[in-house]
């Protein structure tokens, strides 16, 4: 029943994203490798390829272009260390090297911008200073999408201000975190990060190993937040997946029925899936006071 649950909501989650023109999307707590954003990125370029064609095929009057259209990925990896900030740069410019050099017809090997993925520094911070600093870099993203439809002829307003603030429809609509819950201190700072820069009807997958009760105190914690004793919307619906795979939890049985691996800890190396909808405003003083009052 779990698993149906989660097909109905996963195929519900693909419709969201074919029907949305433009996905953003974020990683939260990248390290030193931002494998998701770039594999993300990666099959961005292959939409924009899919839908150049199909917009060629409709401006030549091809009747039988019925294809789907598939949105722009705009991806944007950050991390709070400044050495991580620099490995995924080198990342992704090593990726989109790669990328040209793929022996693909449907390939663009002058397809040299940049302007669909971006790395930024950010530690995720409960006080003023965060609020700021997540309030800049959705800033700076939105800059970066105009910049990208100025390129591609769809702005041409000159006189158009800079966006200065959002709304929260102006967040991003997924939001990737992995393994990162492990250290509890941080998760009041991390579920005030999510709930800054996630647009309303967003989604968070946090892929996480259980690392003891970690991930049920932050659950805890994303409870507190919502403030269930209201009868108004919580912030965040939740679903948490422990079969959210069939090849990967069968690999996972099998480990677990070999008596003789010593070496395969499912607390430490089986990932959950933690999912957050977020289906309200956040509130600094509303839901952030919440979090930090948990805490106390």
């Amino acid at each position: 029943q779990q698993q149906q649950q989660q097909q109905q909501q996963q195929q519900q989650l693909e419709q969201d994203v074919i029907d949305r023109k433009t996905l953003r999307v974020l990683e939260l707590g990248a390290g030193m490798a931002a494998l998701p954003s770039l594999a993300l990125a990666v099959l961005g370029r292959y939409f924009k390829k899919w839908n150049d064609k199909l917009q060629q095929k409709q401006q030549c009057g091809d009747e039988s272009c019925w294809m789907v259209q598939y949105p722009e990925i705009h991806v944007t990896i950050t991390d709070g260390h400044p050495k991580a900030v620099a490995n995924n740069v080198a990342c992704i410019k090593r990726t989109m090297s790669q990328w040209r050099n793929v022996d693909d017809d449907d390939v663009d090997k002058n397809d040299d911008t940049m302007d669909f993925i971006q790395c930024c520094p950010l530690l995720w911070k409960r006080n003023e200073q965060g609020r700021k600093e997540c309030q800049e870099l959705l800033v700076k993203t939105i800059s970066m999408l105009n910049h990208d439809d100025d390129d591609h002829g769809k702005n041409k307003n000159e006189n158009q201000p800079p966006p200065q603030k959002n709304d929260q429809n102006d967040g991003f609509d997924l939001i990737l975190v992995s393994d990162c819950l492990h250290f509890t201190n941080f998760h009041v700072d991390l579920a005030m990060t999510i709930g800054r820069l996630l647009r309303v009807g967003g989604v968070c997958i946090l892929c996480q190993p259980a690392r003891g009760a970690s991930i049920h105190i932050f659950l805890q914690l994303i409870h507190a937040m919502n403030g269930q004793e209201e009868p108004i919307l919580p912030l965040f619906e939740m679903d948490l997946y422990k079969h959210y795979h069939p090849g990967l939890y069968e690999k996972h049985v099998r480990l677990m029925m070999n008596e003789k691996n010593e070496h395969y800890i499912p607390d430490i190396h089986y990932p959950l899936w933690l999912e957050l909808k977020k289906v309200g405003n956040y509130c600094e003083d509303l839901h952030g006071g919440r979090a930090m009052g948990y805490e106390n």
